[in-house]
C-alpha cells in the first residue's frame, strides 16, 4: 500500500478560489479517500476539485502499482540470475575440488604405477636411463624398447653392442639421452 500521494501546483488555481472551510474539507477528503476512509460532507464547488484530485490520485496510484509489480519480476528474474550463477559458481568449485581430488589419487597410482614398472623394468635389465631423465621420456624410452625388444634379446643387444665396441677398442657408449 502507497504511503503518500502526490497534490500537484497546478491545482492552486481552483483552490485559491476556496474559503478556509473549503480548503480544509478539502483536504480532510483528500487523506480520508487515499486511506480508504468515508469521505466528509462537501459543498458543490469543493466536491467538483475533490474529483479532479480523486481522479488523478488514481491514475499516480495505478501507476505507483505498475512500477511496483515490474520492479518485482525484475528482482525475481535478478534474482534468479544471481542464484543461477552462484550455483554454476559452486559446481565449478566442486567440480575443481574433484578434479584435485582425482589428480592426486591420480598421482598417487602412478607414483605406485611408475614405481612398479621401474622395478619391473630394472629387474628385466631395460632400464639404463640415468636418474635425471624425466618420467614422460622414461616412459618413450621403455615403450619403444619394449615394443622392439623383450627381456633377454634387449639384453643380448646391448651385450653385442658393447662386445663389438671392445673389439674395435671403443670406449662403451652411454645409454641414456643427451
Amino acid at each position: 500500500m502507497k504511503k503518500s500521494f502526490i497534490l500537484y501546483e497546478n491545482y492552486w488555481n481552483q483552490i485559491r478560489l476556496l474559503d478556509f472551510e473549503q480548503c480544509g474539507r478539502l483536504l480532510k477528503a483528500i487523506f480520508s479517500y487515499t486511506r480508504g476512509k468515508e469521505l466528509p460532507e462537501l459543498d458543490p464547488m469543493t466536491h467538483i476539485l475533490f474529483s479532479v484530485i480523486a481522479d488523478q490520485l488514481d491514475r499516480d496510484r495505478e501507476k505507483y502499482e505498475d512500477v511496483s509489480k515490474k520492479r518485482a519480476e525484475a528482482g525475481k528474474k535478478g534474482a534468479a540470475v544471481t542464484n543461477a550463477a552462484r550455483e554454476k559458481k559452486s559446481a565449478i568449485a566442486d567440480d575443481n575440488e574433484n578434479e584435485k581430488e582425482k589428480e592426486k589419487e591420480n598421482e598417487t597410482v602412478n607414483e605406485n604405477k611408475n614405481e612398479k614398472e621401474n622395478e619391473t623394468e630394472n629387474e628385466q635389465g631395460y632400464e639404463d636411463l640415468p636418474p635425471d631423465v624425466s618420467p614422460m621420456w622414461r616412459k618413450i624410452y621403455n615403450g619403444i624398447m619394449e615394443r622392439h625388444f623383450s627381456g633377454k634379446r634387449l639384453q643380448n643387444a646391448l651385450d653385442q653392442n658393447l662386445n663389438a665396441d671392445r673389439k674395435q677398442n671403443r670406449p662403451p657408449k652411454k645409454a641414456g639421452f643427451v
